[in-house]
């Protein structure tokens, strides 16, 4: 097998300008129908005639989360942004059975918004959760992208420890069960949320997917993976485990761990720690094609 090469990169950008002072609203909702008949919520922002980026958020996420962190008021001048609410989040419908969310309908929802509003291969951009997905969309559809961003994800590719579903099953569960609560019991963090449709979510992507990493090499185009300190430790752990490393999975990969000590939460919030990254990832042209 041909040794796959991790480039770490530069940071390229200034971070003094912080991309969070801007307030925008965002755009009003579009939607599709997915091949099952789930309507899939999103909406576009940003330059009509720039490049196009698709924007995945992460788990009891939607798309405002890309207006909070930043990233909108920082990329809205050059790119045409497409932010999608994923299935069971934001505007977008949210089905109880975890059979639905699999990556074959998930991956069928981003590509019908893709479909619809793209002439050429977008930039598909996702964090935790819409990272994964963002994994498994070039997987699956890997003539619709022409490249890829993954933030905070990477058990798509690599897999998940011996032991470690039934515990994440078991969580997924106690959250369905929080739908039956009185409101004033639920977390203030669920209280927003469609919680039957994120346990449902999260209990069917508790269980590791094979097909998507057989079918991530057929994806040749660049991708780049961005981790926090925390997430990066846990990946080596987890690479460790199960004998596999994450580099075996793509033919063009930029790996970069975040400087600073960033949880999970902060490796997405920080916008002015990603974007020094991701912008040069961006407007860089493939040479080894």
């Amino acid at each position: 097998m041909k040794r796959r090469q991790v480039v770490k990169l530069l940071s390229l950008l200034s971070v003094a300008a912080n991309p969070l002072v801007f307030a925008q609203t965002s755009p009003v909702s579009r939607s599709v129908k997915s091949r099952d008949g789930t309507r899939i919520a999103y909406a576009i922002a940003g330059a009509s005639a720039g490049p196009t980026l698709v924007l995945l958020h992460g788990l009891m996420g939607n798309r405002q989360s890309w207006y909070t962190s930043g990233y909108v008021a920082a990329l809205a001048e050059q790119y045409r942004l497409i932010l999608v609410d994923m299935r069971g989040h934001g505007d977008s419908e949210g089905p109880t059975d975890p059979a639905v969310y699999s990556y074959v309908n998930l991956t069928a929802d981003i590509a019908a918004v893709v479909e619809q509003e793209c002439e050429t291969p977008p930039t598909l951009w996702g964090y935790s959760a819409g990272g994964g997905l963002a994994m498994a969309c070039v997987a699956h559809y890997p003539h619709l992208y022409s490249k890829a961003i993954v933030g905070g994800s990477y058990r798509a590719a690599v897999g998940f420890p011996a032991g470690s579903t039934d515990g994440m099953v078991a969580n997924a569960r106690r959250i369905a069960a929080m739908a039956k609560l009185p409101a004033a019991e639920i977390p203030a963090n669920m209280r927003n949320q469609n919680i039957a449709a994120v346990a449902a979510f999260l209990e069917k992507g508790s269980y590791f997917d094979a097909e998507v990493q057989a079918k991530l090499k057929q994806f040749s185009k660049p991708v780049l993976l961005y981790l926090g300190a925390e997430d990066a430790a846990q990946l080596h752990m987890q690479e460790k485990a199960i004998g596999r490393n994450i580099t075996e999975f793509f033919t063009d990969l930029a790996y970069v761990e975040l400087p600073g000590t960033l949880t999970h939460g902060q490796a997405f919030e920080r916008a002015d720690l990603v974007l020094p990254y991701a912008v040069p990832f961006l407007t860089q042209q493939k040479t080894n094609q």
